[in-house]
C-alpha cells in the first residue's frame, strides 16, 4: 500500500482527513455525502434567490418539519406536564423487608465515590437487608482503596474501561443467584449522593404496587456551580418533576435516567445480556416492556443527586455518548415495539417507539433552525396556512413555553426559586442549544460505534473556586472600564439578546430527558479572599466512616436531636475534630438548645481562633441545605463564626458571591464589619475591601464607596482598592469622583509613589 507522507515525514491532508474519518466510525463515502447535503442545504438557497431573484418556496418542507418537531417533541411534554400537575403522591410507609444489592460501577472515581458510597452506606433501612458493591472497570487511581476503607464491597472486572452496560454485565454474572431471584438491585452513578431514605421509599412502593423495576427521582448536587449547571439544574427538575413524573402518572412507563433505578435481580439475571447499546437505561425500559409488560413507576420520595459537567465541550462529549446509543437503540427496538404496541394496543409501546425516534426528530429541529434563519433572510418563502400570522402566533407562543415556561415552573415548584428560574431558563437555553446541536450531529456519525466512546470525568466539588459565570461577569465589568453601561444595563441586554436569539428557534433548547470611553486600565477585580483548600479530604472521610455522614443528614433532613445523639460520643471521643464539633453546635442550635450551642461555640472558637475552617465546615455543609431559609443561615453563621477575626466572613462573603448571592455576601460582611474590635487594624481591609466589592455587585453603591474609603485608610497604596472605589462611584452617577479615583489608580499601579 502506497503512503502518503509529505517530505520530513508529516502525513499529508489526505491522509489526516481519512483518519479523522475513522475515528468518526463512518465510511468516507457517507460522511462526504452528509457534509455535502449540508453544504448544498446552505449553498442553494442563496445562489437560487442571486440567479431567479425570488426566494425558494418551502412549504411542504416546513410544514412537515414543523409538524414532526411539535408532534414528537413538543406536545409530549406539556401533555405530560398536565398529568403531573396534581400535587405529587408517595407511596404509604410499609414495614422494611426488601433486600436490595446496591451497586455502583466506577471507573477512575476516586474524587466523589466516597459521596455515593458513604450515602448508601448512611441509609435509613436496616443494614442487614442491603449490601453495597462498588464495581471498578479498570480503575487505576485509588477508586478501590477509598470503597473499601468506607466498607463497600468491591469488585475489580477485567474489561479495562469499557463501559457502565459492560461493568454491570459483569457485576450481574457474579452477585445474581438466577432468574428467581428476588432481590432487587439498586444501580447508583458514583458521583451522585443518595437520599437517606432512598431505600426505604423503594422498599414502599415496591410492598404497596408490586412493582418490579422503579426510578427515582433526579436531582443535581451542584447545580449553583456556575451557568452551565444552572442551566442543567433547571431542565433536569423540570423533566423530573413534570415529564417523568407525567409519564409514569399518564401511561404507567416513566423512563430509566442511568441513575437511581432499581430492578428486581431475576429481570436482569434474564434481560441485562440482551444490552446492545450506550444507554443501558432506555434500553432495559423497552426489554422489559416488550417482553414483560413491566411498565417503570417514578419514585417521588427516593430521591438521587447527580453532578453535572461544568465544562461545555465534556458536555457536549456526554451528549454525544447519549444521542449515539439512543440511536442505536431506536434501530434495534423501533420496530419491535412499533409493531406490538400497535397489535396488542398497548399506547406504552406505541409511545416508547416514538421516544426512540427523537434524535432524529431534534434533529429535524436543526432543520427547522436553517429554515427559519433562511426565511429571515428572505432566502426561503412559505405559502399557505403556515404562512397565516394565526399559525406563527401558535408556533411563537408554543416554542416560548417550550424553552421557558415549563422549566421555570417544574423548577420554582421544586425550589421554591421562582425570581430565579426566568434567568436560569434562559442560560438553560443557551447551554442546551450550543451542547445538544453538536452533539447531535456527531452522533449521526458514529452511530455505528459500539465502544464506551467517553467517560465522563467528575470533579467532586459541590462548588468550584471561581464559577464561569462570575468569571465572564468580572472580565466584562473590567472590559467596560470607565464603560458604556453600567453592569446592570449590561446584564439585561444581554439577557435580551439573547431571548430574542432563541425565540425564532422552533426545535431546540431544552434538555432532552433521558434526562469607558477613556483608556481605563484593564484591572482584576478586588475579591474577597483567596479560595482556601479544602481542609477535610476523602482520606479523612475515609476514616470517620458513616458517623458525620448521618449526622449531617440528619440535621438536613430535620431531625437534630437524632444528630445530637449520634455526635455527642463521638465528640466526646475526639475533642479535636474541627468538623464534628461544627456540626455538633449547629445540630445543638437547630434541635434550640441555644445555651449548650453557643458553649459549644465558644470552644470552637478557643480551638480555631481564625475561624476558617469553622466557616468552611458551615459553608461546605450547611449553608446550602439552609440557602432557601436564610434567617437560620445567618442565626448559623453568627453563631459558627468567631466574632473577634474577620477570617470567617470574608470567606462566606466569599463564598455567596461565588453562587452570586452579593446581596446576601454584602449583608454578611456587613456583619462582620460591624463586629470588629478595632476598625483600624490593617487585616480588616481585606473584609472591607471584600464588602465594597459586594456592595457595588449587589446594586448599593453607597454603601460600596464608604467601605472603600474605610479599606484605602488601612492600605493608601492599593491600587485595587481606588480602582474599585472608581467602579463604586461611577455605579452612583459621580462621574467625577469615579474618574479621578482612576486616575489615582493607575498611577499607584505603575508605580508612582508620591502619596494618593
Amino acid at each position: 500500500m502506497r503512503r502518503h507522507v509529505a517530505p520530513g515525514g508529516r502525513t499529508t491532508v489526505s491522509v489526516a482527513i481519512r483518519r479523522f474519518l475513522a475515528s468518526l466510525s463512518m465510511p468516507p463515502t457517507m460522511a462526504a455525502v452528509g457534509l455535502g447535503a449540508l453544504a448544498l442545504l446552505v449553498a442553494v438557497p442563496a445562489y437560487s434567490e442571486r440567479i431567479t431573484g425570488h426566494p425558494i418556496d418551502v412549504t411542504w418542507l416546513f410544514t412537515i418539519n414543523l409538524v414532526i418537531v411539535y408532534a414528537l417533541q413538543v406536545a409530549p411534554l406539556f401533555v405530560y406536564a398536565a398529568f403531573a400537575s396534581r400535587p405529587v403522591r408517595r407511596f404509604p410507609a410499609c414495614p422494611p423487608r426488601t433486600r436490595f444489592l446496591c451497586v455502583v460501577p466506577a471507573h477512575n472515581e476516586e474524587r466523589v465515590v466516597q459521596v455515593s458510597v458513604g450515602t448508601l452506606l448512611a441509609q435509613r433501612y436496616p443494614r442487614d437487608l442491603y449490601e453495597v458493591w462498588v464495581v471498578s472497570d479498570g480503575s487505576t487511581d485509588a477508586t478501590e482503596d477509598v470503597a473499601a476503607s468506607l466498607g463497600a464491597h468491591v469488585m475489580s472486572t477485567t474489561t479495562g474501561g469499557l463501559g457502565k452496560a459492560r461493568a454491570l454485565a459483569y457485576a450481574f454474572q457474579r452477585t445474581l443467584r438466577g432468574p428467581d431471584d428476588d432481590r432487587y438491585v439498586c444501580v447508583v452513578d458514583a458521583d451522585n449522593r443518595v437520599d437517606p431514605d432512598f431505600l426505604a421509599e423503594m422498599n414502599n412502593a415496591i410492598c404497596t404496587g408490586g412493582f418490579r423495576c422503579l426510578q427515582a427521582f433526579q436531582d443535581v448536587v451542584n447545580g449553583p456551580a456556575n451557568w452551565i449547571t444552572k442551566g442543567l439544574w433547571i431542565t433536569t427538575l423540570a423533566s423530573s418533576r413534570f415529564y417523568n413524573i407525567g409519564r409514569s402518572e399518564g401511561i404507567g412507563n416513566a423512563l430509566i435516567f442511568g441513575t437511581g433505578w432499581c430492578c428486581q435481580a431475576g429481570l436482569l439475571h434474564r434481560y441485562w445480556p440482551r444490552i446492545q447499546t450506550q444507554t443501558e437505561d432506555i434500553e432495559l425500559n423497552g426489554l422489559l416492556l416488550l417482553h414483560e409488560g413491566i411498565g417503570v413507576p417514578c419514585v417521588p420520595g427516593a430521591r438521587i443527586y447527580d453532578e453535572k459537567p461544568t465544562n461545555l465541550w465534556i458536555a457536549i462529549r456526554q451528549r454525544h455518548r447519549w444521542m449515539t446509543g439512543h440511536m442505536r437503540t431506536a434501530g434495534v427496538l423501533f420496530w419491535p415495539c412499533l409493531l406490538a404496541g400497535l397489535r396488542r394496543r398497548d399506547v406504552r409501546l406505541v409511545e416508547l417507539a416514538l421516544y426512540y425516534l427523537l434524535p432524529f426528530v431534534m434533529n429535524l429541529g436543526n432543520l427547522q433552525v436553517l429554515l427559519s434563519t433562511g426565511l429571515q433572510a428572505r432566502l426561503l418563502a412559505v405559502h399557505g396556512p403556515a404562512a397565516s400570522p394565526i399559525v406563527q402566533t401558535c408556533v411563537l407562543s408554543l416554542t416560548f413555553l417550550y424553552l421557558f415556561g415549563y422549566q421555570v415552573i417544574g423548577f420554582a415548584l421544586e425550589t421554591r426559586l421562582w425570581g430565579r428560574a426566568p434567568l436560569y431558563s434562559i442560560m438553560a437555553a443557551i447551554s442546551s442549544f450550543i451542547t445538544w446541536t453538536p452533539a447531535l450531529v456527531w452522533a449521526c456519525f458514529t452511530i455505528s460505534r459500539t465502544d464506551w466512546m467517553f467517560h465522563t470525568p467528575h470533579t467532586g466539588a459541590t462548588e468550584p473556586s471561581a464559577p464561569a459565570m462570575v468569571r465572564v461577569r468580572g472580565a466584562l465589568a473590567r472590559g467596560w472600564g470607565r464603560g458604556l453601561a453600567p453592569a446592570p444595563l449590561l446584564r439585561v441586554t444581554a439577557a435580551a439578546v439573547a431571548l430574542l436569539a432563541l425565540l425564532p428557534v422552533a426545535g431546540l433548547g431544552s434538555e432532552v430527558p433521558t434526562g469607558g470611553l477613556g483608556a481605563a486600565p484593564v484591572m482584576a477585580p478586588v475579591i474577597a479572599a483567596a479560595p482556601l483548600d479544602a481542609p477535610f479530604g476523602h482520606v479523612t472521610r475515609a476514616k470517620e466512616g458513616s458517623t458525620l455522614a448521618r449526622a449531617l443528614e440528619a440535621i438536613l433532613a430535620g431531625h437534630a436531636a437524632q444528630a445530637v445523639t449520634l455526635l455527642e460520643p463521638f465528640v466526646a471521643a475526639d475533642s479535636h475534630n474541627m468538623e464534628a464539633e461544627g456540626l455538633f453546635a449547629a445540630a445543638l442550635y437547630v434541635s434550640d438548645r441555644r445555651v449548650q450551642a453557643e458553649w459549644q461555640a465558644a470552644v470552637l472558637r478557643r480551638q480555631d481562633p481564625s475561624g476558617r475552617q469553622t466557616a468552611f465546615l458551615v459553608a461546605r455543609d450547611l449553608l446550602p441545605a439552609f440557602a432557601n431559609r436564610l434567617p437560620m443561615a445567618d442565626q448559623l453563621v453568627d453563631l459558627l463564626t468567631p466574632a473577634g477575626g474577620p477570617d470567617g466572613y470574608v470567606w462566606l462573603g466569599q463564598l455567596f458571591a461565588e453562587r452570586g448571592r452579593y446581596d446576601d455576601a454584602s449583608t454578611i460582611l456587613a456583619c462582620g464589619a460591624a463586629a470588629l474590635d478595632d476598625p483600624a487594624d490593617p487585616s480588616s481591609a481585606s473584609l472591607l475591601s471584600a464588602l465594597g466589592f459586594n456592595a457595588w455587585k449587589a446594586d448599593l453603591p453607597a454603601t460600596a464607596v464608604t467601605a472603600y474609603w474605610q479599606a484605602i485608610r488601612l492600605r493608601p497604596r492599593s491600587w485595587q482598592l481606588y480602582f474599585g472605589l472608581g467602579r463604586a462611584y461611577y455605579a452612583w452617577g459621580q462621574y467625577g469622583a469615579a474618574t479621578a479615583a482612576w486616575t489615582t489608580a493607575d498611577r499607584l499601579r505603575h508605580g508612582d509613589r508620591a502619596t494618593p
